[in-house]
């Protein structure tokens, strides 16, 4: 139903207000997080074969048929079910696109001394006992710390997305939309 195009059109998520930070957009290669962790670009951000197939993961429900009278049927794209369905899909491609963002898109440049860096043990820990199953892999541990620990605000996912976008020659507008899919925006 939608394409990478639904990905990649539209997004204008900076705001018109003075930024303490680097897009990227600008050309800079830095990041700062409201925590104080900096993160530079990596040589290889995600591509577009890799949106693609991220997008493909999740696919959209068939709409629901609805009866018409006299046998004739048509498909009901504003049954609440459905529209719920397509939400959640929408959201699911959203956050696995984060995901690739932060994962091939940026590296650490430097931690503030009071936070602990991706290898440690009190934040893995704390993500436990509160439930998250997280992957201790290198690559899934820097992706959860960034996730809950390092960038856990909404501003620093959308400052994520915005400089690795950036790095890729994206304008403003287009990371609007698909910022516009997670939950409660």
């Amino acid at each position: 139903m939608a394409a990478l195009h639904d990905l990649t059109e539209g997004v204008n998520i900076i705001e018109e207000e003075e930024q303490t930070y680097q897009t990227g957009q600008d050309g800079s290669s830095t990041l700062l997080l409201s925590s104080g962790v900096v993160l530079e670009h990596t040589d290889s951000p995600p591509s577009r074969m890799i949106i693609t197939n991220i997008i493909n993961r999740y696919e959209y429900p068939d709409p629901p048929m609805a009866e018409m009278g006299k046998g004739r049927l048509e498909e009901n794209p504003n049954h609440p079910d459905y529209v719920s369905a397509v939400a959640m899909v929408d959201t699911r491609r959203a956050f696995a696109f984060y995901d690739a963002c932060i994962v091939l898109g940026t590296r650490i440049v430097s931690v503030p001394e009071h936070m602990e860096r991706p290898e440690g043990v009190n934040w893995y820990e704390e993500m436990e006992i509160l439930g998250f199953e997280l992957d201790r892999r290198p690559k899934g541990l820097y992706l959860s710390w960034i996730r809950y620990y390092a960038a856990n605000t909404e501003e620093d996912m959308k400052r994520i997305m915005t400089f690795v976008l950036g790095q890729l020659g994206a304008s403003e507008e287009q990371i609007r939309t698909e910022f516009d899919k997670f939950p409660d925006n």
